[in-house]
């Protein structure tokens, strides 16, 4: 069997068709509106790039730190084109709370404001960008300690579990506790 070898050009074109075959199906949606631009169809290459609120959205271990996201609003940040790297504790790490303090948090928005901008970084931080004993500022404007001599990468106490999910905006990290202010 030959070896396939995609030049620039071939790369470009198979984006160009990809968009246009995206462009005619939205076009002929039965969900397209009478009001569709042609605008809507340019080519914009971020334009199906997921961001890091998406990447949260759909990964299931996620979805008690999405609430707190959504009921501070700042969900409505993370859809945007700032850039950030998100620590996001999984669900187990919060099933660890008690379940009353736990509702108790997200009855009192500043407080709960407090605790999820604990877990976010202005900029993109890499794993591979970590270094053993540096210290991260977050948007509380708190100091993060991160530690990487151990067989994990550590934040705090928290160990990523996964990370280097990248978005339009930022990238998530996984983590397996949640950080506190």
């Amino acid at each position: 069997m030959g070896t396939w070898i995609l030049r620039e050009t071939h790369v470009k074109s198979l984006h160009q068709i990809s968009t246009l075959a995206i462009a005619i199906l939205a076009l002929f949606s039965p969900f397209a509106g009478a009001n569709a631009s042609s605008a809507a169809l340019a080519d914009d290459s971020n334009a199906l790039a997921p961001t890091v609120l998406d990447l949260i959205s759909v990964d299931p271990k996620l979805l008690t730190f999405k609430k707190a996201l959504d009921r501070t609003g700042i969900s409505r940040d993370l859809m945007q084109g700032t850039n950030v790297t998100v620590f996001a504790p999984t669900n187990a790490a919060f099933d660890e709370w008690p379940a009353d303090e736990l509702a108790k948090l997200f009855a009192q928005p500043a407080a709960l404001s407090s605790l999820v901008e604990i877990h976010l970084v202005d900029g993109y931080v890499t794993l591979s960008d970590l270094e053993s004993r540096q210290y991260l500022i977050t948007r509380l404007g708190r100091l993060v300690s991160v530690m990487h001599d151990t067989p994990y990468i550590l934040i705090n106490d928290a160990r990523v579990v996964g990370g280097d999910l990248r978005g339009v905006n930022g990238l998530v990290h996984i983590i397996d506790t949640v950080l506190e202010p």
